[in-house]
């Protein structure tokens, strides 16, 4: 097996809609208080992660439950946790 460096993963609780077929997914970005709708290009999983292989820069802020909860621009408080993963590493 081999290793890939920089490989942006989302928790599969953090797609909203996903089309295993076409690779696509649909995330909610978060940009301030406001939730927004971003398609994303999938690729490998593993276990419970999904690699986002575009539409997804390191550093942004995303949902990761409740998504089906949410439509575009709606408000959103952000849950500090220590064990969360709603921010992807710069």
């Amino acid at each position: 097996t081999g290793k890939r460096e920089g490989v942006l993963q989302l928790p599969r609780s953090a797609l909203a809609a996903w089309d295993t077929a076409a690779r696509t997914a649909n995330i909610f970005i978060i940009e301030g208080d406001t939730a927004r709708m971003r398609k994303v290009t999938t690729g490998i999983t593993c276990g419970d992660l999904v690699e986002i292989v575009s539409g997804l820069k390191g550093g942004e802020r995303f949902v990761t439950r409740g998504s089906f909860n949410l439509k575009e621009g709606d408000r959103v408080t952000i849950a500090e946790n220590s064990n969360s993963r709603t921010q992807i590493p710069k």
